[in-house]
């Protein structure tokens, strides 16, 4: 597997947005490190947390860039974003139920893993609209 980490390569050119981006990498290392520590039931609620934050919060700030740039493909990027809004809620729902943290984990780096992707798949579109100047 490659290895997950930012470089400036998935950079969209918006500040907020890039900085949002580093922090779902930065969430791989702290659970690889929980899980070899076995600290795993520590840091399943705090990661559960930042996702349930990341997924309106950075979401909103992202479709924001998109409506402003009139971003062809909104629609479909906003698709997306709803379908990682039910997986995380989801999450939230198996740890409340007291799932097993070792499927709890699972399920996180699933969420993380397609986050990553979509970072260096879709959010890249997002580049050229920053990258083509901030006039409307």
């Amino acid at each position: 597997m490659a290895a997950m980490e930012w470089s400036e390569d998935l950079s969209v050119g918006n500040e907020l947005i890039d900085h949002h981006h580093q922090e779902v990498f930065k969430l791989v290392t702290m659970l690889d490190n929980a899980i070899s520590q076995g600290q795993n039931t520590e840091i399943v609620e705090t990661i559960i947390l930042f996702l349930e934050d990341y997924v309106v919060t950075h979401f909103q700030e992202e479709e924001q860039v998109m409506t402003e740039h009139h971003y062809a493909g909104y629609d479909q990027h906003k698709e997306e974003h709803e379908l990682f809004k039910v997986k995380v809620a989801d999450l939230r729902n198996k740890y409340d139920a007291k799932s097993s943290p070792i499927t709890l984990i699972f399920n996180i780096r699933q969420i993380i893993d397609l986050l990553v992707d979509h970072i260096r798949h879709v959010d890249i579109g997002i580049a050229s609209l920053v990258a083509h100047g901030d006039h409307h």
